[in-house]
């Protein structure tokens, strides 16, 4: 019982020492919060999210404001992820190519991508819903030097391209970059203290 009692004891320790870092995230709950498009316009759509709309005969992207910027080492082998929405509902015609949901990191270190493949399910989103994509921050699934572009982020760009026309109206939706672990691994040291507590009342009875 004493061994178990200094086990919970020696976990809830290290939990408690773990970094908090909070997480980066656009909610566009009441406007753009300084996002920007290339390759097509952006608006805030009323149900609180970001509609870019392809405006010209390339690939339109959205830029991260300033937010995502910076020294961002500490969220390597974090995640990223957003939602994507084919707002108008024309046939994604790029199927698993690298264009919808590519997002690229770059700074003075270097930049780094990683494909719609290593993304989500490999495909732009279809029509009829939200969909959500999620990638881990790690050095293997990236293309390039992501360490080195995460020391000092200057630009974050996600490609909202999904048709090869001049025709398709995208959604996107709760940007977020999280590092590891996340202020929700304190629900783990919590947990830690009930396992604590119950081994202390066992002690007593």
């Amino acid at each position: 019982m004493r061994t178990l009692t200094l086990l919970a004891i020696a976990a809830l320790s290290a939990l408690s020492a773990l970094p908090a870092r909070a997480a980066i995230q656009s909610t566009f709950d009441t406007g753009l919060e300084g996002w920007t498009g290339l390759g097509g316009s952006v608006s805030h759509a009323a149900g609180g999210y970001l509609l870019q709309q392809d405006t010209q005969n390339t690939w339109m992207s959205v830029v991260a404001p300033a937010a995502f910027h910076g020294d961002l080492s500490a969220y390597l082998g974090g995640t990223l992820s957003f939602d994507g929405l084919n707002a108008n509902g024309v046939v994604a015609d790029l199927g698993s190519a690298p264009w919808f949901g590519r997002v690229t990191v770059s700074g003075p270190g270097g930049s780094a991508w990683r494909a719609v493949a290593g993304i989500g399910p490999g495909q732009p989103p279809v029509n009829g819903g939200w969909q959500t994509y999620a990638t881990t921050l790690d050095t293997v699934g990236w293309t390039g030097n992501l360490g080195s572009a995460l020391a000092n982020v200057t630009s974050m760009t996600v490609s909202l391209e999904f048709n090869d026309d001049i025709v398709e109206l995208a959604g996107f939706d709760n940007f977020r970059v999280s590092a590891v672990p996340e202020p929700g691994s304190w629900a783990l040291m919590l947990a830690g203290a009930g396992v604590l507590g119950s081994l202390l009342r066992r002690r007593v009875t």
